[in-house]
């Protein structure tokens, strides 16, 4: 039991240290914007507050994506 419990806390503790990594970055970048240290697009700027969404998205489209195939496989084949 204690295992996982463990476990469950390491995966539900993830995301957010995802999350505070790109906060971090996001803050950091946006105050050298303001104050003109740095002279990127603000595109740029605000990437770190996206990536991580942006990276859930492409995994969760490739699942679906090889769930797709391998459906279309046992379709064209007729495995059972």
């Amino acid at each position: 039991m204690k295992t996982e419990e463990k476990r469950e806390f390491v995966v539900k503790k993830i995301p957010f240290n995802t999350f505070k990594i790109s906060l971090i970055l996001s803050l950091s970048f946006f105050i050298l914007k303001l104050l003109k240290y740095i002279s990127w697009s603000w595109w740029v700027v605000l990437l770190p507050i996206w990536l991580p969404p942006a990276f859930m998205l492409m995994l969760f489209l490739c699942s679906l994506l090889g769930i797709a195939l391998i459906s279309f496989l046992v379709w064209l084949f007729q495995i059972k």
